[in-house]
């Protein structure tokens, strides 16, 4: 049986790309992927967005249809934003929500990893937010 033949520089870099956009659609935090695909976060972050870039590049209704939801998302925000600054308890999951999904339309991740009380194990979590709402703003 032949040796398999070698990958080149940019051959492997495209293997890896792969391997971390399946990681990324399967939900996985850009450090996890760091962690399993032996790289460091910055070429997680990298490679993410390389492969987005190609992807609006080879097909522009990818990137008009980016834009749509962008445009979507942003409509309801002015609708659910204001209400959410009130105090509605209601428009603040929605107004979460809405920003979470332009940050996933977007290629980012608002996970973090955040160590557990005893420092051992790690946590996937989503960032605090901590609002206050004063009486009559």
């Amino acid at each position: 049986m032949p040796a398999s033949p070698k990958l080149t520089g940019r051959a492997k870099a495209e293997a890896r790309r792969d391997r971390v956009m399946s990681l990324t659609t399967q939900g996985h935090s850009t450090r996890q992927i760091a962690a399993r695909v032996g790289v460091s976060h910055r070429t997680v972050c990298k490679d993410i967005h390389a492969r987005l870039d190609a992807q609006a590049k080879e097909c522009p209704e990818t990137s008009s249809y980016r834009e749509l939801q962008r445009t979507r998302i942003n409509r309801l925000l002015s609708v659910w934003y204001p209400r959410a600054i009130k105090g509605e308890s209601e428009a603040t999951d929605k107004t979460i929500k809405l920003l979470e999904n332009e940050a996933r339309l977007l290629g980012l991740n608002l996970r973090q990893e955040v160590p557990d009380r005893s420092g051992a194990a790690v946590i996937n979590k989503y960032p605090t937010i901590k609002v206050e709402f004063t009486e009559g703003h």
